[in-house]
């Protein structure tokens, strides 16, 4: 079984969300890799005299495939599982997710994530290649980017968990002007 995250939602506001996905299998013998993801920008707005600020999904979280057993595992910033102490994950290619938010050049953006828990599973503890989420005052570069790549912790409570391919369990990325 996969654990993917797929529900997308639209604010028109100051802020840009962005409902991320994690594919994941759980119980499941059969490796169904899904691969990177290669998604568009969702949302564009305009936010006073700043340019609008976008927010677009370059690569999907992926856990792999993991066992229908309590427990957790943590998906690192190379693609791989940094940490399995109850042994629940057992192949598949992880994945982490990699986002740019675009907006006006040289100027510094709050990022936050959420996770929405559902199904037995749920995301915590995310963390990005500019440090612990939440990121305060994250600078985008000359040309207005800003690449993230995003990985986070994954608990299973087998009771409420479904078993099978392609389980999800969404994010939301909110990034604002500082």
């Amino acid at each position: 079984m996969r654990l993917m995250a797929g529900s997308r939602s639209q604010e028109w506001t100051r802020w840009v969300l962005l409902v991320g996905v994690c594919l994941m299998g759980l119980g499941s013998s059969s490796a169904q890799d899904g691969g990177p993801y290669d998604g568009d920008a969702l949302f564009y707005v305009k936010a006073g005299d700043k340019a609008g600020v976008s927010i677009a999904t370059d690569q999907q979280m992926d856990f792999g495939q993991v066992a229908d057993h309590d427990g957790s595992v943590i998906l690192g910033l190379a693609d791989v599982i940094t940490s399995d102490p109850a042994l629940i994950h057992y192949g598949g290619s992880p994945y982490s997710g990699i986002c740019t938010i675009t907006g006006d050049p040289n100027t510094a953006v709050d990022i936050t994530i959420n996770a929405i828990a559902g199904n037995g599973l749920s995301l915590s503890n995310f963390h990005s290649s500019e440090g612990a989420i939440p990121l305060v005052a994250a600078t985008l570069d000359g040309l207005g980017e800003l690449v993230l790549t995003i990985g986070a912790t994954l608990t299973i409570d087998s009771a409420q968990a479904n078993i099978g391919p392609n389980q999800t369990v969404s994010y939301t990325i909110t990034t604002t002007y500082n």
